[in-house]
């Protein structure tokens, strides 16, 4: 089972069209895929899944920010998770950093900083944030753009990206489901 959490401070068909349905597909195995809200994600983690992701959210939606049991269950991850966006941010928090603003709406240019099992070289991808993190010392910087730190990873199985790979770049997510299905 995939995991796929709605970092939404309400749940809304509008926000589940733009954020969920899009990350569902991209991962090609809709078969598998389960969608829980936040506030669920003790109960997405006893199902014991062989893959998290950690949805983006509206523009202006920063409920997660302040989430301790969210943070409280980000905190030692053991299933291999993708954070996008507010996704990114939780993982982040949850490991001591804080948000700060950084805005980058439309197409960003990617710069890959450090090798990594999902992506590399420069490419353009959808960005549609108000905040950015920086990047806590247990993680690893693995891209950026002009602005703002774009994507980390543990060197284990835990990724963060700031961009929004299911609307321009779904071939990540596809990856990083592949690399979750190997692992387990």
């Amino acid at each position: 089972m995939i995991a796929i959490i709605d970092m939404s401070s309400r749940i809304s068909p509008l926000l589940t069209d733009e954020f969920i349905k899009p990350v569902i597909k991209a991962t090609e195995r809709p078969d598998i895929a389960c969608v829980y809200h936040r506030c669920e994600i003790e109960d997405a983690l006893g199902q014991n899944p062989c893959a998290i992701i950690l949805c983006g959210t509206a523009l202006m939606d920063f409920g997660y920010v302040n989430d301790e049991g969210l943070r409280d269950s980000l905190r030692d991850l053991d299933s291999p998770t993708l954070g996008i966006c507010a996704g990114m941010h939780a993982i982040a928090l949850a490991r001591g950093s804080r948000p700060y603003e950084c805005a980058e709406i439309g197409m960003s240019e990617i710069k890959t900083e450090n090798e990594n099992p999902l992506f590399s070289g420069l490419f353009k991808a959808y960005s549609m944030h108000k905040l950015a993190v920086d990047v806590p010392a247990s993680l690893t910087l693995i891209a950026s753009s002009k602005r703002c730190p774009q994507a980390f990873w543990d060197r284990g199985m835990v990724f963060g990206v700031l961009f929004h790979p299911e609307a321009r770049n779904p071939q990540i997510i596809k990856r990083f489901i592949d690399l979750a299905l190997d692992y387990s």
